[in-house]
């Protein structure tokens, strides 16, 4: 991959995990829809190119931003259900990790 590439001749290490998808590109994105409606996903107007595809999808030239932005919030929604925070009586906070 050309990530790893680079990384690697400016010596640099960048953990890179491939993600292979079974699923169907336009349902990925559109499952983004509920997101953005309800204020969950917000954009900046400084987001040209990603609020560009959104406009002209699913019939826009590009779609790999939205793809990608889908695959981002995919890895966090796993990643947050990994999380188990347990706040006591006495205010101690416990967060655990489970996989």
């Amino acid at each position: 991959m050309e990530l790893e590439k680079r990384s690697e001749a400016s010596g640099t290490y960048v953990r890179i995990e491939q993600i292979k998808h079974i699923s169907d590109k336009l349902a990925r994105i559109e499952s983004l829809q509920p997101m953005v409606k309800n204020g969950t996903i917000q954009f900046s107007r400084k987001h040209h190119t990603l609020l560009e595809q959104m406009k002209f999808f699913p019939r826009g030239v590009h779609d790999d931003g939205l793809d990608a932005l889908q695959m981002a919030v995919d890895l966090a929604i796993k990643s947050r259900k990994r999380l188990m925070t347990t706040i006591y009586e006495s205010g101690r906070v416990e967060t655990i990790y489970n996989e």
